[in-house]
């Protein structure tokens, strides 16, 4: 297993056929004993560490149901051999983790990308189901969430390409699904009045491709500079980092809570009181735009290095606020609660202040987040608007939320 391009660990399957990882021994002589690596949940050590122990981060790598399937077919995999499947598509994964197989070269150069016209682009978006992220014989990749979602590279001559080989990707373009008219507009809408209010939000916008709805997204997990070399920067979902289980993500199948992640913060952050400030912005957005559905999987680490060859912490920044609460027949009941409260329509301003405030949050500090974050959203929409406007009923939800929300009980 690499991070970036040095060599950090080994994974390897005994008998059993469950995966086991160990650090190598140069990797903790020079960070020390204890230090984050690769999880919060497997700091670095001698040891190795054991198959349930390394279950939830490798396994969090991974997309869920029929598109690992499809996966495990594509590439004759057995279902549910982990382990092969991380060697057959692991050259690149959310964060700067990548799978060599023993023996393989490591890097791959940085040009290994195949250009795309606006035509092929679009015949990769309608293939999703059977090419989850695009992944095919020459592009090897792989990310947790729905398989909706194309990996693409955009060179600095404009234009999309195809990674190959383990080439890094830079975008992830999501087109509309036929179930949710209008999606990408109410996304990019909500997306641009965050960024306008204050938080720190990807750089994401609506375009069309082939008259397909479609929003771009730029990882956050990648930075290209100006030769046009990109840089993988490492992350971690929430529910990696505090060793969630698959099947384990919302919290009422067992996944983290809310203090949970925030506990995670407070002890990793190099800014703590800043990224609580940034958790409790999301915990808002989510409120006022309708996403019922978010769990610790939503909410990453970002680790980037600095000088000394470690890494800090940081919350990284928004990367979705799908809202499907106006959709007909979508749950009420929220994947993390707030303040105890899982009933999407019983969450109000009191709750979003109580549940910062569990989190070791001055309950004035948490007052003046929630009203100052309300007021600039209120104050974002109409400029948001004049870029994607998603319509006459979703900013009327959206506004009707606010106002429910800025009700002091």
């Amino acid at each position: 297993m690499y991070l970036g391009d040095e060599h950090v660990a080994e994974v390897v399957t005994p008998r059993s056929g469950k995966m086991t990882l160990a650090y190598r021994p140069e990797v903790v002589d020079r960070v020390g004993d204890g230090a984050l690596v690769l999880s919060a949940a497997l700091p670095a050590r001698t040891e190795r560490y054991s198959p349930t122990e390394v279950a939830s981060f490798l396994e969090g790598l991974l997309p869920d149901g029929w598109a690992r399937a499809g996966l495990e077919r594509r590439f004759d995999v057995h279902r549910v051999d982990s382990f092969s499947l991380l060697a057959a598509i692991g050259r690149e994964c959310a964060g700067a983790v990548s799978f060599v197989p023993s023996g393989d070269p490591w890097p791959v150069g940085p040009g290994d990308v195949a250009p795309l016209d606006e035509r092929a682009v679009a015949v990769r978006l309608a293939q999703l189901e059977d090419d989850p992220f695009g992944v095919d014989d020459d592009t090897r990749l792989t990310l947790a969430g729905s398989p909706f979602k194309l990996a693409l590279t955009r060179p600095l001559e404009g234009g999309w390409a195809a990674p190959l080989a383990g080439a890094s990707s830079t975008h992830l373009l999501r087109p509309e699904p036929p179930e949710f008219g209008s999606l990408v507009a109410s996304e990019a809408f909500a997306l641009d009045v965050l960024r306008r209010a204050g938080l720190r939000i990807v750089d994401a916008e609506a375009t069309t491709i082939a008259g397909r709805p479609v929003l771009v997204v730029s990882r956050y997990d990648r930075q290209l500079a100006s030769d046009g070399s990109i840089t993988r920067i490492h992350q971690e979902d929430a529910c990696q980092a505090l060793g969630a289980l698959r099947g384990e993500r919302a919290e009422r199948d067992g996944g983290p809570k809310l203090h949970e992640i925030a506990d995670l913060v407070r002890d990793l952050s190099a800014d703590p009181e800043a990224d609580l400030i940034h958790l409790l912005g999301w915990l808002i957005a989510a409120a006022v735009f309708g996403k019922v559905d978010g769990t610790a999987r939503d909410l990453a680490l970002l680790y980037p290095p600095v000088d000394d060859g470690t890494v800090e912490c940081r919350l990284a920044p928004i990367a979705s606020m799908a809202g499907t609460n106006d959709y007909p027949d979508r749950p009420r009941r929220l994947g993390l609660s707030i303040d105890g409260v899982d009933d999407f329509d019983r969450v109000g301003r009191p709750q979003l202040v109580a549940e910062a405030v569990s989190w070791g949050m001055p309950h004035s500090v948490a007052t003046d987040v929630v009203d100052d974050l309300l007021e600039q959203i209120e104050a974002a929409i109409e400029g948001a608007r004049e870029v994607s406007d998603p319509g006459d009923d979703v900013v009327a939800a959206c506004r009707a939320r606010l106002a429910t929300l800025a009700a002091p009980a």
